[in-house]
This record gives C-alpha cells, sequence and structure tokens, in this order.
C-alpha cells in the first residue's frame, strides 16, 4: 500500500519519490510527505539526519522528560520494530 491514513494526511512510500536512508535502504515504513501538490515530483537523494540525532547527551534528556507526567511506553503489533 503506497498511501495511508486519511487522504488530507497521506503519506507516501519513499521510494515514490527515489528517496532512501543515507545507508541507501529503502523500506516500507519510510515515508515522506508532500507538503504541497507536485513538489516532490523532480525531488530524489538520500536523508541526511543530523548528528544531533545521534549524540545525545542523556542526562539532559532524562532532566526534560522529567517535566512530562510519567507515561508506560507500550509497543503494539503496528510499529516498526528493529532488531
Amino acid at each position: 500500500m503506497d498511501d495511508l491514513g486519511l487522504p488530507c494526511c497521506y503519506f507516501q512510500t519513499a521510494h515514490q519519490f527515489a528517496i532512501n536512508t543515507a545507508e541507501e535502504e529503502n523500506f516500507e515504513e519510510f515515508m515522506v510527505k508532500e507538503l504541497a501538490a507536485g513538489r516532490l515530483k523532480e525531488v530524489c537523494g538520500r536523508v541526511q539526519l543530523d548528528e544531533a540525532f545521534f549524540n545525545i547527551d542523556r542526562e539532559q534528556l532524562e532532566q526534560y522528560d522529567s517535566a512530562f507526567p510519567h507515561r508506560e511506553k507500550k509497543v503494539t503489533d503496528t510499529q516498526l520494530k528493529r532488531g
């Protein structure tokens, strides 16, 4: 299935636009949302995530999270699960 969700909120699989991960991978759960019609027609390439996504200061993260009420993490069958 290439379109998922409500028609006004459709995400599409990134392979439709020749967009891959930084490692040149593509999989069904890797999706994009076109914010304006036709804007991804002539786009292709790899997503490069900022270093900030990988260099997380756990102490700062815990301090930030402590400002919010505790919530139990639930895992469902519909979530992307990797190794």
